[in-house]
């Protein structure tokens, strides 16, 4: 009768996210991180995110991360706390 030997990996995966610029990303004030932050669209937080734009817009009403609107009232989402 022979013996099974069991072998065990661990993999350890590392996620490198880089995002580029097309323009609609803007630095603004985050009152509740009290910092100047880099703010993106409702678009580009969806495709950092990897989610629909829907779900970033329910996130952001459960208050899973900061947002503010600007003047034209486009929401604008904190990528500090998006991130995390």
């Amino acid at each position: 009768m022979k013996k099974l030997k069991h072998v065990k990996f661990t993999v350890e995966t590392e996620r490198t996210l880089i995002l580029r610029s097309r323009g609609d990303r803007r630095v603004a004030w985050c009152e509740k991180c009290g910092a100047e932050v880099e703010m993106a669209t409702v678009d580009e937080a969806a495709r950092a995110a990897g989610v629909s734009e829907l779900t970033i817009c329910r996130r952001a009403e459960a208050g899973s991360f900061h947002f503010i609107e600007d003047a034209a009232g486009c929401l604008l989402v904190c990528l500090n706390t998006l991130l995390r």
